[in-house]
């Protein structure tokens, strides 16, 4: 074997390494920014109300397990583009954008969950805190995909600490008789259903990084099915855990950031341990939420590469080249500019951010069912009823986003339509530029 082959064998991501990844990607911010915010308005129902979505979600999964088993080393360009180039730019450029949005999210957690444990940073504003962030991560994410699937190890085990803590809690609070018909407004689902869906995806995160997975075909669709279930599981009980110690009372914490805080107050009788766990456990809240942003950053890179090396971007040698490690250094550079716009315009408020993030992934997503629904028809594979129902799930998406821009307002939808439609121009200005060359 050549040196040059094994270099780039060493580069390749293991199926343990693209799902840690996916799962890093999903427990992130997440599933900690949701706590109060989802238990307050659902309470009983919010740990079924992940159940119900996953379910709800499911046939998307099944799509994209098929897709990847199907075009190895695809990016959301690539799959789209099975269709048409330019379904598939739209699918490419609006997961790229907006998946960043949640990226922004993550690290204001962080910043806001450590003034807690630094008391000295609580004189420097977060927003600025949040720019410092970013770019030491661009930084970081300009070295080869060795060193970032190590850092990506790291994350994962510190911040099992407090989802774990969190799960072993349900042993000294379960209680049946917490469960009632009072606790469970199941009606008032749909209200929350793009927050959910914020916590549980990054499984299409394979999409992005199956050009670097080995044997993508077969450890792809892998990667997809072992991180959902097991992220859907650890919701599940994270959600059913703080429910089982409040109640109706969670509506009393101020804010995600004193959930933790809370929880070993009550399961705690000494000050000194309730301070230990406080440090611990929301430090474990920031490195969670630092690590899904790291990944993000690490996967989405490729989307835009993907996008430029098919020749639908503006200065396409620029976003094509990559340095000494094989990474497209200008494409990182972008990303970090949308961030900061994000962090700066929206202030880093979680609705108007969650709001944009799912707008770019039902893009996505319908997108790439459109791609599976010409798949089955070009290969006589008849997986009809599944296209029905992830167009289906793709439908019901679309409409709690209609439905959540009369509650929240259209803030995050414009700036998401006019990146889509800069996004368009530059897609039409190119093939144009192809056209006349050609």
């Amino acid at each position: 074997m050549s040196t040059a082959t094994t270099k780039t064998s060493e580069n390749k991501l293991s199926l343990s390494a693209a799902t840690i990844i996916n799962i890093n990607m999903m427990l992130g911010s997440g599933i900690f920014v949701n706590t109060i915010i989802l238990g307050s308005i659902l309470r009983g129902a919010a740990p079924f109300a992940y159940l119900l979505v996953g379910l709800l979600i499911f046939p998307l999964i099944y799509v994209f397990q098929k897709l990847l088993s199907t075009y190895p080393n695809a990016t959301f360009y690539n799959l789209g583009a099975t269709m048409h180039p330019f379904v598939g730019f739209l699918s490419g450029w609006s997961y790229f954008f907006a998946k960043l949005a949640s990226c922004s999210l993550g690290i204001h957690a962080c910043m806001t969950l450590l003034k807690i444990v630094l008391p000295p940073m609580q004189n420097i504003s977060t927003l600025y805190l949040d720019a410092v962030v970013v770019c030491i991560f661009m930084y970081l994410n300009l070295f080869n995909m060795k060193i970032g699937k190590n850092i990506q190890y790291t994350f994962i085990v510190l911040k099992t600490i407090p989802i774990l803590f969190a799960v072993c809690s349900l042993f000294f609070t379960f209680s049946l008789d917490a469960i009632t018909l009072d606790n469970l407004p199941l009606l008032c689902i749909p209200s929350v259903i793009p927050f959910i869906l914020f916590a549980m995806t990054g499984f299409e995160a394979s999409c992005s990084l199956s050009a670097s997975i080995e044997n993508s075909q077969k450890n792809g669709p892998k990667a997809v099915r072992y991180s959902f279930i097991i992220v859907l599981v650890t919701l599940f009980l994270y959600q059913m855990s703080f429910f089982m110690a409040f109640g109706k009372d969670i509506v009393a914490i101020d804010g995600f950031q004193n959930a933790f805080p809370a929880l070993v107050t009550k399961l705690f009788l000494s000050i000194a341990i309730q301070n230990f766990f406080k440090i611990i456990l929301v430090s474990g809240m920031a490195v969670s939420a630092l690590g899904a942003s790291y990944g993000i950053l690490y996967s989405n890179v490729w989307n835009m590469y993907g996008l430029a090396k098919s020749g639908h971007t503006f200065l396409q040698k620029l976003f094509t080249h990559k340095n000494k490690q094989g990474i497209p250094a200008a494409c990182m550079l972008l990303q970090g500019c949308f961030i900061l716009f994000y962090t700066f315009y929206f202030q880093n408020t979680q609705k108007y951010l969650q709001q944009m993030n799912a707008c770019g992934l039902i893009l996505a997503y319908s997108m790439s069912t459109l791609a599976f629904f010409a798949l089955s028809k070009r290969t006589h594979d008849y997986s009809y009823l599944w296209s029905v129902l992830a167009f289906s799930s793709c439908g019901i998406l679309i409409t709690t986003l209609v439905r959540n821009a009369c509650e929240y307002g259209l803030s995050s939808y414009i700036v998401f339509i006019l990146f889509l439609c800069f996004g368009i121009v530059m897609y039409l200005l190119t093939a144009k530029s192809k056209h006349i060359k050609t």
